[in-house]
């Protein structure tokens, strides 16, 4: 029979292991503070350029471009007339591209134009699959979890992961920036890989391969990529960025960006022709709306101005910025809200 003796037996006897366990949890519990309080400060300084890139989109924006790498490899929004910025994101498909743009439309209330994009990544890439679950990339972007056509396990996945970055734990979770490369580039006062990280754009001064030209390119983007399957939800969510941009009366604009020519010449024809045929479509949607700007061959290009197959490098990179400009200023209205071109 349980007395009050035994009571305070049982008190007297556990006493000091609860005094042992309550001050180990404090101990632990300070121990977590101080690595979340590191670890955030650690990775704070180091903030990408996509991070960069939806801190800067404002009431000033006027134009938002969208798509893949190729896009933040390729146009650098500082130097632009216009203020414009990037959102995009390596092997953004449209499906993610959408979303990224619904996330962010309320940060721009002056846009006046969108340029997307038009080139087999974003068109047959699952991106959520070639993520591998590591969601960072994309969710650096802000996207509209809920908008994004995507199953419910995978709209979980996304939801819990930005839940977590955001929380006071998440610093917890950028242990992948704690590898010993990024570690001693940080202590030597560089920012990432890219020897170029600014706004919405990442590149660096790197001569392409021979073993990452543009064939090897294409042999890449075929064995990751979903492939023709995956056009249907990719170009049903590329007909939705458009409406909605023409809801909102803004200017569209598809656009092919700078690839090796052997990039071009050795892409699967039945992707070429997937491709040529969904710009007929579309064209035929949106008619005179719809703008299409095919920078994929440019002659004044040579070998050593690719980083790789299908990426510009950084001193190419800032000379078809200038190019882009010329088109994108004669397209917009004149006037309005514009800036010096950034000095080189």
């Amino acid at each position: 029979m349980l007395t009050l003796q035994h009571l305070v037996l049982l008190r007297r006897t556990t006493a000091p292991h609860v005094r042992a366990l309550g001050a180990l949890l404090a101990i632990g519990l300070v121990a977590l503070v101080a690595s979340v309080k590191l670890l955030d400060w650690w990775t704070e300084e180091e903030a990408s350029h996509r991070t960069l890139a939806v801190r800067a989109v404002n009431a000033e924006t006027r134009v938002l471009l969208l798509g893949s790498s190729h896009v933040f490899a390729s146009i650098q929004p500082g130097l632009l007339q216009v203020k414009a910025m990037n959102l995009a994101a390596p092997v953004c498909s449209y499906v993610c591209a959408e979303g990224i743009l619904r996330g962010n439309l309320a940060r721009a209330p002056g846009l006046e134009a969108l340029v997307v994009e038009f080139d087999v990544v974003p068109a047959f890439y699952d991106t959520l699959r070639a993520y591998q679950g590591d969601y960072r990339q994309l969710l650096e972007l802000q996207p509209d979890i809920g908008a994004m056509q995507i199953g419910f396990r995978q709209k979980y996945e996304l939801w819990r992961d930005q839940m977590l970055e955001r929380s006071f734990l998440g610093p917890l979770f950028r242990f992948g920036k704690l590898t010993p490369r990024a570690i001693a580039s940080h202590l030597q006062g560089h920012g990432g890989e890219d020897t170029v990280i600014a706004p919405g754009y990442a590149n660096g001064h790197e001569v392409m391969p021979p073993g990452d030209d543009g064939p090897a390119r294409v042999r890449r983007h075929v064995r990751e990529a979903a492939g023709l399957g995956e056009l249907p939800r990719n170009e049903a969510a590329l007909r939705r960025i458009l409406q909605l941009g023409a809801a909102r009366n803004l200017k569209l604009a598809l656009v092919r960006l700078p690839h090796h020519p052997g990039y071009w010449s050795a892409l699967p024809e039945e992707w070429s022709r997937a491709m040529d045929a969904l710009l007929a479509r579309l064209q035929r949607e949106f008619g005179s709306q719809l703008q299409y700007w095919d920078f994929g061959h440019l002659p004044e290009l040579g070998e050593q101005d690719y980083r790789n197959g299908d990426h510009l490098n950084d001193a190419a990179a800032r000379r078809f910025t200038q190019r882009f400009d010329q088109q994108l200023s004669r397209w917009l209205v004149p006037g309005g809200n514009r800036r010096e071109a950034a000095a080189d």
